[in-house]
């Protein structure tokens, strides 16, 4: 059965399967078989990836510890706690929130980085920092409630 989408574009509802297993299930949204190539290696170098001075390289990295497994993701949060603190590419940043959004409450040692990238002026457009803001917000919300103090602190500094 095809589904067209808001922008006509012919979706199978099995392409949403993954999308979905991934948003309601926190399950990484490449099936069980034939992972990415850059899934595959070890959590060490992916970890030591994201380090480099390479932004292109510190993205792959990043969304490979997005697509990779559980025990990968978890290894790698201390890294991704210093990138939020001192990485400005913005895809590095996004594959950071995915990563977190994924993990939900495995990821609270991040709350407080993801609340600073909120405070933090990255020197980009307006509306890239808006969608910094809501992606950051938003790995907030898959957190929980480990995220409620940090987001508080939040709208009290906007009031």
């Amino acid at each position: 059965m095809w589904v067209r989408t808001r922008h006509s574009c012919p979706v199978t509802n099995d392409a949403r399967v993954p999308v979905l297993r991934q948003l309601f299930l926190r399950q990484p949204a490449s099936p069980g078989g034939a992972q990415d190539q850059t899934v595959s290696r070890s959590s060490e170098a992916l970890i030591k990836d994201l380090k480099s001075d390479d932004a292109e390289t510190r993205r792959r990295a990043a969304i490979a510890i997005f697509k990779g497994d559980r025990d990968t993701r978890q290894q790698a949060l201390p890294a991704l706690d210093d990138l939020l603190a001192n990485d400005k590419d913005v895809q590095v940043l996004l594959a950071i929130f995915d990563t977190v959004t994924v993990m939900g409450p495995d990821a609270g040692q991040l709350v407080s980085a993801l609340v600073e990238s909120m405070r933090t002026d990255y020197g980009i457009r307006r509306d890239e920092e808006l969608h910094l803001d809501f992606r950051s917000a938003l790995a907030l919300a898959a957190i929980g409630k480990q995220a409620v103090d940090g987001l508080r602190s939040l709208l009290k500094e906007q009031q």
